[in-house]
């Protein structure tokens, strides 16, 4: 049987995990749709030079 500390630990670490994981993939649907419907600009309409 393991030691309540590691089981703790290791419940911890899987928990961090799943949340970890879980955000982001709530960020990045979010953020594709956000892409989708307002896409970045290309550099020259930033106003960057291109280059050489």
């Amino acid at each position: 049987m393991a030691a309540p500390g590691l089981c703790a630990l290791t419940d911890a670490l899987a928990h961090n995990h799943l949340l970890v994981g879980t955000l982001t993939a709530y960020l990045q649907r979010h953020l594709d749709a956000d892409l989708h419907h307002h896409p970045l600009p290309a550099d020259h309409q930033r106003g960057r030079p291109h280059p050489p």
